[in-house]
């Protein structure tokens, strides 16, 4: 029966941790995926640059 309160307890405390925390996950997954993009675009920039000037 302690065991089962332990666990309980523990799932609570990781609970509260991840909804204080989600805000800001949540922003740094935002950033990422927009940094991505940009990573996107940029390859495809240098690629029609390369090949633009291989032609």
């Amino acid at each position: 029966m302690a065991d089962d309160v332990v666990v309980l307890i523990a799932l609570m405390m990781c609970c509260s941790v991840i909804g204080v925390l989600w805000p800001f996950v949540s922003i740094a997954l935002r950033l990422l995926a927009a940094a991505a993009g940009l990573l996107v675009r940029l390859a495809g920039f240098l690629v029609r640059v390369v090949r633009g000037g291989a032609s």
